[in-house]
């Protein structure tokens, strides 16, 4: 296998990896494979910025608390994985679902992009954005 076909396949299995993850809110999995400190930046399917691998950290503790620890339901589809040189991106239709108690039943088709950086020879995620995707929406007035 290719150095970019391996670089690829690595970058799959971490993008996988999140998906998992973000079902449960495994913090270990971002403290392993999100960059430290405040160079992560997080656009997130509620609409918030976060700042830096804490700040998602506490948001992910907090939802798992709320829900009970009950794992959301994360359908992922159309995956597309790109790799140059030292830096990849995932692009990816989503589908999120979970009960977070007080806070709020959640289903939000959406659209998610992941930025990877290889550093010091490992894959780390410096940048996550999701919104809502509205699969009828206008396509950009065409």
């Amino acid at each position: 296998m290719s150095t970019a076909a391996t670089d690829e396949a690595a970058v799959r299995e971490l993008h996988r990896g999140f998906i998992d993850a973000n079902k449960v809110g495994d913090v270990a999995f971002l403290k392993a494979h999100m960059v430290p400190g405040d160079k992560l930046i997080w656009d997130n399917l509620n609409k918030s910025v976060y700042i830096g691998l804490d700040h998602i950290c506490r948001l992910w503790e907090y939802l798992r608390y709320v829900s009970g620890g009950v794992p959301a339901q994360v359908e992922v589809w159309d995956e597309q994985v790109h790799v140059v040189g030292d830096l990849a991106w995932v692009h990816a239709m989503m589908r999120f679902q979970a009960d977070f108690g007080p806070v709020g039943k959640v289903d939000m088709p959406s659209r998610e992009t992941e930025i990877w950086q290889r550093i010091d020879g490992e894959w780390k995620m410096v940048h996550f954005h999701c919104s809502i995707h509205e699969p009828e929406g206008a396509e950009g007035g065409l």
